[in-house]
């Protein structure tokens, strides 16, 4: 970028279509110090300020349910619980050091990758309860989890963009996002055994919702339309405490495990 060349971009115009929250949050995802150039584009900073609105629009989401209650967490809780936990120790070794880069990105991977696109569509249901198919304290446990990792974001994220983090943690808490302490680590102990091997977890559940929401897709059907039964190959086996939010998520009613080497669809 040279002023010669005409390549500038002017960060006042940036910050008048963007905003400043963004701007800050765009030069923390690409401000890693061992790369001597930064990419700058309107692009890539319009690419954080979706990014801020979705923390935005989850914020509403969870803030829509009233949290209280007895709670009993589910197998899906525990995965998210145990995550959010290892990003809260991954964060708070990392800013000791000033890197924000780092957090910033794994950060932004589990609000857009897996939070938002798959355990949010995972335990609508269980939120609402509206079939009351889940028990009050399963209900709670969803609800109690949203709330866990929403506030913990948050938390990780205060130190970056600290205009919006405010806006919401005081919107939804009542509290000075900027008084608070640096989460601690603590609710994973409640995950147990599905805190064990969480990471594998994970990545089976992602890999199962996608498979389900393309084969639907490419059959022109709602992400809602009923099933009759999704079989789950042996390398999925890990997913059998989730079965029953993975049926309320896809609409199925039966989900079984088998030796084939694919997912299967019984529409």
């Amino acid at each position: 970028m040279a002023k010669s060349v005409g390549n500038v971009i002017d960060p006042q115009k940036i910050i008048e279509k963007f905003g400043s929250e963004a701007l800050r949050f765009w030069a923390a995802i690409e401000g890693n110090i061992i790369k001597q150039d930064l990419r700058c584009s309107e692009e890539r900073i319009a690419a954080e300020s979706k990014t801020l609105n979705k923390l935005w629009n989850i914020s509403k989401f969870v803030s829509s349910f009233k949290a209280g209650g007895r709670a009993k967490l589910c197998e899906a809780d525990k995965l998210m619980i145990a995550h959010m936990d290892s990003l809260i120790k991954f964060a708070d070794k990392e800013y000791s050091g000033y890197n924000f880069f780092e957090p910033a990105v794994k950060v932004r991977h589990f609000l857009w990758e897996i939070f938002a696109s798959h355990y949010l569509e995972l335990v609508k249901g269980r939120a609402y309860n509206g079939e009351g198919k889940f028990s009050k304290e399963e209900q709670a446990g969803a609800i109690f989890t949203l709330n866990y990792c929403l506030e913990k974001m948050l938390l990780l994220l205060a130190p970056i963009v600290p205009a919006i983090t405010e806006k919401i943690f005081s919107d939804i808490y009542d509290k000075n996002v900027h008084e608070q302490e640096f989460p601690k680590v603590g609710k994973s102990e409640k995950a147990g055994s599905a805190g064990r091997g969480a990471k594998a977890k994970i990545e089976s559940l992602l890999a199962v919702n996608s498979f389900v929401w393309k084969t639907k897709r490419e059959k022109q059907l709602s992400l809602k339309a009923p099933l009759k039964e999704i079989v789950l190959p042996k390398e999925h086996e890990n997913l059998h405490g989730l079965v029953e939010d993975l049926k309320a998520a896809h609409s199925a009613e039966k989900i079984s495990f088998s030796s084939a080497k694919e997912i299967q669809i019984r529409f």
